[in-house]
């Protein structure tokens, strides 16, 4: 019985520590950008050999945003996921946020 305790605790943080990271990441990111305008970390424009969001800042910080948008819904699903204690839509959850962050990471080699 206790196994079983430790590993749904394990998936809870799992879940909910992996949205969270991915939702300060990106809105951090927007945060830097758009609100505090700091953007001598990035190289922006034409000679930039990034992803194709690095064309502007203006793109940078509504690519970043919308992303963090989206993993703050997911948190938030999966927030009442770990209070309702189903542990079949936990792992749900898990797994949803495993293909966002796996699509996160294709979005950013387009156009490389």
């Amino acid at each position: 019985m206790k196994r079983e305790n430790k590993s749904g605790k394990a998936l809870n943080l799992g879940t909910l520590g992996l949205n969270s990271f991915m939702v300060l990441l990106n809105l951090g990111q927007w945060f830097l950008v758009e609100v505090i305008n700091w953007t001598e970390l990035y190289s922006f424009g034409e000679q930039a050999t990034g992803p194709y969001f690095y064309k502007s800042a203006a793109l940078f910080a509504m690519v970043h945003l919308y992303w963090g948008l989206l993993f703050l819904a997911m948190l938030f699903l999966s927030i009442i996921t770990v209070l309702f204690k189903k542990k079949i839509l936990i792992r749900v959850a898990l797994v949803l946020n495993l293909l966002f962050v796996a699509a996160y990471l294709y979005h950013g080699t387009i156009g490389g």
